[in-house]
Protein backbone atom coordinates (compact mmCIF):
# COMPACT_ATOMS: atom_id res chain seq x y z
CA UNK A 1 0.00 0.00 0.00
CA UNK A 2 2.75 2.44 0.60
CA UNK A 3 3.85 1.78 -3.09
CA UNK A 4 0.49 2.41 -4.07
CA UNK A 5 0.44 5.62 -2.27
CA UNK A 6 3.81 6.60 -3.65
CA UNK A 7 2.98 6.02 -7.26
CA UNK A 8 -0.48 8.00 -6.61
CA UNK A 9 1.73 10.70 -5.65
CA UNK A 10 3.71 11.03 -8.19
CA UNK A 11 0.97 10.68 -10.62
CA UNK A 12 -0.76 13.85 -8.75
CA UNK A 13 2.72 15.69 -9.52
CA UNK A 14 3.70 14.26 -13.44
CA UNK A 15 0.38 13.42 -14.90
CA UNK A 16 -0.86 16.51 -17.21
CA UNK A 17 -3.51 18.51 -15.34
CA UNK A 18 -7.34 18.32 -16.17
CA UNK A 19 -9.89 20.88 -16.22
CA UNK A 20 -12.18 20.47 -12.67
CA UNK A 21 -15.33 18.95 -12.50
CA UNK A 22 -17.71 21.26 -10.51
CA UNK A 23 -20.71 18.55 -10.67
CA UNK A 24 -18.11 15.99 -9.38
CA UNK A 25 -15.36 17.17 -6.58
CA UNK A 26 -12.43 15.00 -6.47
CA UNK A 27 -12.36 12.76 -3.68
CA UNK A 28 -9.58 11.16 -1.99
CA UNK A 29 -11.82 7.66 -2.54
CA UNK A 30 -11.84 8.42 -6.37
CA UNK A 31 -11.02 6.23 -8.92
CA UNK A 32 -7.14 6.96 -10.39
CA UNK A 33 -8.07 7.46 -14.43
CA UNK A 34 -4.74 7.57 -15.94
CA UNK A 35 -4.08 6.87 -20.12
CA UNK A 36 -1.53 4.80 -21.55
CA UNK A 37 0.61 7.88 -22.13
CA UNK A 38 0.14 8.93 -18.85
CA UNK A 39 0.95 5.83 -17.41
CA UNK A 40 4.58 5.67 -19.27
CA UNK A 41 5.41 9.10 -17.95
CA UNK A 42 4.68 7.88 -14.60
CA UNK A 43 6.79 5.17 -14.94
CA UNK A 44 9.80 7.34 -16.45
CA UNK A 45 9.21 9.99 -13.81
CA UNK A 46 9.95 6.85 -11.05
CA UNK A 47 12.49 5.02 -12.65
CA UNK A 48 14.23 7.92 -14.84
CA UNK A 49 15.86 5.50 -17.08
CA UNK A 50 19.39 6.51 -18.97
CA UNK A 51 18.88 8.14 -22.67
CA UNK A 52 18.22 4.79 -25.26
CA UNK A 53 21.08 3.12 -26.61
CA UNK A 54 22.42 1.99 -30.13
CA UNK A 55 21.47 -1.16 -29.08
CA UNK A 56 18.02 -0.98 -27.27
CA UNK A 57 15.69 0.61 -30.28
CA UNK A 58 12.63 3.39 -28.45
CA UNK A 59 10.30 0.53 -29.24
CA UNK A 60 11.93 -1.81 -26.90
CA UNK A 61 12.12 0.94 -24.91
CA UNK A 62 8.43 1.70 -24.77
CA UNK A 63 7.60 -2.06 -24.97
CA UNK A 64 9.24 -2.79 -21.67
CA UNK A 65 7.61 0.27 -20.22
CA UNK A 66 4.04 -1.04 -20.74
CA UNK A 67 5.14 -4.74 -19.60
CA UNK A 68 5.63 -2.78 -16.54
CA UNK A 69 2.79 -0.75 -16.27
CA UNK A 70 1.02 -3.86 -16.94
CA UNK A 71 2.71 -5.72 -14.32
CA UNK A 72 1.82 -2.52 -11.73
CA UNK A 73 -1.91 -2.24 -12.99
CA UNK A 74 -2.37 -5.95 -12.14
CA UNK A 75 -1.06 -5.92 -8.89
CA UNK A 76 -3.29 -2.54 -7.96
CA UNK A 77 -6.61 -4.39 -9.57
CA UNK A 78 -5.91 -6.59 -7.53
CA UNK A 79 -5.11 -5.53 -4.06
CA UNK A 80 -7.50 -2.15 -4.07
CA UNK A 81 -9.49 -2.28 -7.51
CA UNK A 82 -8.78 1.44 -7.85
CA UNK A 83 -6.61 2.15 -10.40
CA UNK A 84 -7.74 2.43 -14.12
CA UNK A 85 -6.25 3.29 -17.05
CA UNK A 86 -8.72 5.16 -20.09
CA UNK A 87 -8.94 5.66 -23.33
CA UNK A 88 -6.61 3.21 -25.69
CA UNK A 89 -4.60 1.14 -24.03
CA UNK A 90 -3.21 -1.14 -26.62
CA UNK A 91 -3.13 -4.71 -24.82
CA UNK A 92 -3.39 -2.83 -21.49
CA UNK A 93 -6.73 -4.10 -19.56
CA UNK A 94 -9.67 -0.90 -19.29
CA UNK A 95 -11.35 -2.54 -17.30
CA UNK A 96 -8.89 -3.37 -14.01
CA UNK A 97 -11.34 -1.94 -11.21
CA UNK A 98 -14.20 -4.64 -12.25
CA UNK A 99 -12.77 -7.95 -11.94
CA UNK A 100 -14.48 -9.97 -11.00
CA UNK A 101 -13.68 -11.83 -7.17
CA UNK A 102 -14.82 -15.00 -6.31
CA UNK A 103 -14.18 -16.96 -3.90
CA UNK A 104 -14.29 -21.22 -2.65
CA UNK A 105 -15.00 -22.60 0.86
CA UNK A 106 -13.15 -25.81 0.42
CA UNK A 107 -15.32 -27.17 3.21
CA UNK A 108 -18.43 -26.92 1.06
CA UNK A 109 -16.72 -28.31 -1.94
CA UNK A 110 -18.47 -31.38 -3.24
CA UNK A 111 -15.53 -33.55 -4.88
CA UNK A 112 -17.66 -36.43 -5.85
CA UNK A 113 -19.83 -34.65 -8.40
CA UNK A 114 -16.91 -33.68 -10.39
CA UNK A 115 -15.37 -37.24 -10.04
CA UNK A 116 -16.44 -37.76 -13.57
CA UNK A 117 -14.47 -34.74 -15.04
CA UNK A 118 -11.38 -36.87 -14.04
CA UNK A 119 -12.38 -40.08 -14.83
CA UNK A 120 -13.16 -39.16 -18.12
CA UNK A 121 -9.51 -37.50 -18.62
CA UNK A 122 -7.93 -40.70 -17.31
CA UNK A 123 -10.13 -42.79 -19.52
CA UNK A 124 -8.92 -40.75 -22.68
CA UNK A 125 -5.59 -41.10 -21.88
CA UNK A 126 -4.59 -37.80 -19.99
CA UNK A 127 -2.21 -38.06 -16.68
CA UNK A 128 -2.73 -35.85 -14.10
CA UNK A 129 -0.18 -35.19 -12.32
CA UNK A 130 1.85 -31.81 -10.27
CA UNK A 131 5.16 -30.11 -11.26
CA UNK A 132 6.47 -31.19 -7.67
CA UNK A 133 6.00 -34.71 -8.93
CA UNK A 134 7.23 -34.14 -12.58
CA UNK A 135 9.91 -32.11 -10.57
CA UNK A 136 10.74 -29.17 -10.46
CA UNK A 137 13.46 -28.42 -13.08
CA UNK A 138 14.45 -25.44 -15.67
CA UNK A 139 13.39 -27.63 -18.29
CA UNK A 140 10.26 -28.37 -16.88
CA UNK A 141 9.76 -24.62 -15.77
CA UNK A 142 10.63 -23.44 -19.49
CA UNK A 143 7.56 -26.28 -20.58
CA UNK A 144 4.95 -24.66 -18.28
CA UNK A 145 5.80 -20.93 -19.05
CA UNK A 146 5.07 -21.95 -22.61
CA UNK A 147 1.96 -23.82 -21.80
CA UNK A 148 0.84 -20.74 -19.65
CA UNK A 149 1.77 -18.22 -22.75
CA UNK A 150 0.07 -20.52 -25.23
CA UNK A 151 -3.51 -20.65 -22.59
CA UNK A 152 -3.24 -16.78 -22.02
CA UNK A 153 -3.34 -15.71 -25.32
CA UNK A 154 -7.21 -15.98 -24.79
CA UNK A 155 -7.71 -13.83 -21.71
CA UNK A 156 -9.89 -10.64 -22.26
CA UNK A 157 -7.26 -7.83 -21.98
CA UNK A 158 -4.14 -9.86 -21.03
CA UNK A 159 -1.81 -7.92 -23.69
CA UNK A 160 1.61 -8.55 -23.87
CA UNK A 161 2.65 -11.96 -22.32
CA UNK A 162 5.77 -12.02 -19.76
CA UNK A 163 9.03 -12.81 -21.13
CA UNK A 164 10.45 -16.18 -19.68
CA UNK A 165 12.68 -14.53 -17.27
CA UNK A 166 9.87 -11.59 -15.90
CA UNK A 167 7.80 -15.46 -15.77
CA UNK A 168 10.83 -16.97 -13.45
CA UNK A 169 10.73 -13.59 -11.51
CA UNK A 170 6.96 -12.72 -11.39
CA UNK A 171 5.55 -16.21 -10.73
CA UNK A 172 8.35 -19.01 -9.64
CA UNK A 173 10.89 -17.06 -7.76
CA UNK A 174 8.44 -15.73 -5.34
CA UNK A 175 7.34 -17.35 -1.80
CA UNK A 176 3.94 -17.71 -2.97
CA UNK A 177 5.56 -20.09 -5.41
CA UNK A 178 5.10 -24.20 -4.72
CA UNK A 179 5.74 -26.87 -7.68
CA UNK A 180 2.87 -28.88 -5.23
CA UNK A 181 -0.07 -26.08 -6.63
CA UNK A 182 0.23 -26.65 -10.16
CA UNK A 183 -1.44 -29.44 -11.66
CA UNK A 184 -0.37 -30.44 -15.48
CA UNK A 185 -2.25 -32.43 -17.81
CA UNK A 186 -0.22 -34.80 -19.65
CA UNK A 187 -1.18 -36.48 -23.14
CA UNK A 188 1.82 -38.69 -23.70
CA UNK A 189 4.65 -35.98 -23.34
CA UNK A 190 2.28 -33.34 -24.42
CA UNK A 191 1.55 -30.90 -21.58
CA UNK A 192 -2.00 -29.95 -22.58
CA UNK A 193 -3.45 -28.13 -19.62
CA UNK A 194 -2.53 -26.38 -16.18
CA UNK A 195 -4.14 -25.10 -13.29
CA UNK A 196 -1.90 -23.37 -11.05
CA UNK A 197 -2.30 -22.43 -7.19
CA UNK A 198 0.05 -20.24 -5.34
CA UNK A 199 0.61 -20.65 -1.28
CA UNK A 200 -1.34 -17.30 0.46
CA UNK A 201 -1.63 -19.29 3.90
CA UNK A 202 -0.02 -15.88 5.57
CA UNK A 203 -3.60 -14.60 4.44
CA UNK A 204 -5.73 -17.64 4.99
CA UNK A 205 -6.34 -18.65 1.52
CA UNK A 206 -4.73 -20.68 -1.55
CA UNK A 207 -4.76 -18.06 -5.09
CA UNK A 208 -5.70 -19.71 -8.30
CA UNK A 209 -3.38 -17.56 -10.35
CA UNK A 210 -4.09 -19.84 -13.96
CA UNK A 211 -6.26 -22.60 -15.31
CA UNK A 212 -5.81 -23.08 -19.10
CA UNK A 213 -5.99 -26.02 -21.81
CA UNK A 214 -4.53 -25.85 -25.23
CA UNK A 215 -7.10 -25.15 -28.06
CA UNK A 216 -7.59 -28.94 -29.60
CA UNK A 217 -8.45 -30.62 -25.89
CA UNK A 218 -10.63 -28.08 -24.86
CA UNK A 219 -14.56 -28.81 -24.70
CA UNK A 220 -13.26 -32.07 -22.52
CA UNK A 221 -14.09 -30.90 -18.85
CA UNK A 222 -10.63 -30.57 -18.33
CA UNK A 223 -10.15 -27.43 -16.92
CA UNK A 224 -12.74 -29.12 -14.39
CA UNK A 225 -10.91 -31.88 -13.71
CA UNK A 226 -7.84 -30.07 -13.18
CA UNK A 227 -9.24 -28.01 -10.28
CA UNK A 228 -10.84 -30.96 -8.73
CA UNK A 229 -8.03 -32.74 -8.95
CA UNK A 230 -5.40 -29.95 -7.10
CA UNK A 231 -8.54 -29.01 -4.57
CA UNK A 232 -6.27 -30.89 -1.89
CA UNK A 233 -3.68 -28.53 -2.01
CA UNK A 234 -5.86 -25.92 0.18
CA UNK A 235 -5.27 -28.28 2.60
CA UNK A 236 -1.61 -28.73 2.15
CA UNK A 237 -1.42 -24.98 3.11
CA UNK A 238 -3.89 -25.75 6.17
CA UNK A 239 -6.21 -23.02 4.73
CA UNK A 240 -10.10 -23.92 3.43
CA UNK A 241 -10.87 -20.74 1.03
CA UNK A 242 -9.65 -20.18 -2.26
CA UNK A 243 -10.10 -17.34 -3.92
CA UNK A 244 -9.90 -16.12 -7.96
CA UNK A 245 -10.20 -13.08 -10.44
CA UNK A 246 -11.26 -13.12 -13.43
CA UNK A 247 -11.41 -10.17 -16.31
CA UNK A 248 -15.76 -9.57 -16.54
CA UNK A 249 -15.74 -10.58 -19.72
CA UNK A 250 -14.19 -13.79 -19.15
CA UNK A 251 -17.89 -15.80 -19.06
CA UNK A 252 -16.59 -19.00 -19.51
CA UNK A 253 -13.95 -19.01 -16.68
CA UNK A 254 -16.81 -16.85 -14.90
CA UNK A 255 -19.03 -19.89 -15.24
CA UNK A 256 -16.96 -22.86 -14.25
CA UNK A 257 -15.89 -21.20 -11.27
CA UNK A 258 -19.51 -20.70 -10.20
CA UNK A 259 -19.86 -24.13 -11.21
CA UNK A 260 -17.07 -25.78 -8.92
CA UNK A 261 -19.01 -23.13 -5.80
CA UNK A 262 -17.11 -20.07 -6.04
CA UNK A 263 -19.26 -17.18 -4.76
CA UNK A 264 -18.89 -13.86 -4.98
CA UNK A 265 -16.68 -11.72 -2.46
CA UNK A 266 -14.91 -8.91 -1.86
CA UNK A 267 -11.55 -8.25 0.16
CA UNK A 268 -9.01 -5.44 0.26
Amino acid sequence: MLALAFLAAIAADTAPSRPADPHHPARSSDTIALTVPEIRHLFVSVLNPPSVSATRSPTGARQATDRLAWACLWTISISTARCRPTGPTKGISTVLDRWVKLELDVNTFNAARFDKYVKRCREAGIRLTTLAELGDTPRHRRTLYELNKECSADIPGRGEFHTFDEYLERRIEVPSYDPRGVVIALDDDTWCGLAATSDRRAAGFVFNEMTGVRAAYRSRGLSIAMKTFGIGFASLCDVDKMRTVHHPENKIAIGMNRLLGHVDAEWD
